[in-house]
């Protein structure tokens, strides 16, 4: 993956790290309210939707890189599968019957995840779970835990401010031009970054 490539999808996984709060920023903001009128939604569904398109992306980023993983070692490579198995179901739990233990286990997963990254990236895993080595920082790697980490802000957003989110409305409009842009943005990003990955970097 070349350095300009590379330097997009850090821009990027930025950029969707807000993602499941662009809901709620529109609806503060006061050019949205002339469309005070039109049909709207609750804040916490649209930052919902949100979170569920991150976890799909971060799902088929880890499914990406899972036999890197299984070269690793057994357990690695399960723990992996396994991981990247939660992020793709999980939305299918929540999407239509949301509950608090599912948003905790999320959190606790994605989190749990974010600091293996971290601890791969700095100090290495060792074994059964890695070989040891300091592992590189990749475009994809970032893009993933960019992800995970949108998905832990904003379920944390959720549990912690559900009533007042919950009762807080932007329009239809918004709400689904925000989804909209980030379903967009995860499906493109996700596809470049694991197309153009030709080693393992995650």
């Amino acid at each position: 993956m070349d350095h300009a490539h590379d330097l997009t999808l850090y821009l990027a996984a930025g950029a969707i790290l807000a993602a499941p709060f662009g809901a709620w920023a529109s609806e503060r903001s006061r050019r949205w309210m002339v469309l005070a009128r039109e049909p709207v939604v609750a804040v916490a569904v649209a930052i919902r939707h949100s979170v569920i398109l991150l976890s799909l992306g971060a799902g088929a980023i880890h499914f990406a890189v899972t036999n890197d993983h299984y070269a690793e070692g057994l357990l690695a490579g399960l723990l992996m599968s396994a991981v990247a198995w939660f992020q793709l179901l999980w939305p299918v739990s929540v999407a239509g019957n949301p509950r608090r233990r599912f948003d905790l286990s999320a959190i606790a997963v994605n989190a749990g995840t974010i600091l293996a990254w971290l601890a791969s990236r700095t100090v290495g895993l060792r074994p059964p779970i890695g070989d040891g080595r300091v592992e590189l920082v990749g475009a994809l790697d970032v893009l993933a835990t960019s992800f995970e980490l949108g998905i832990v802000l904003g379920l944390t957003a959720l549990l912690v401010g559900n009533g007042r989110l919950a009762t807080r409305a932007v329009t239809t409009r918004s709400a689904t031009l925000a989804v909209g842009v980030l379903a967009l943005l995860v499906l493109v990003l996700t596809t470049a970054a694991i197309g153009g990955q030709p080693a393992h970097h995650h």
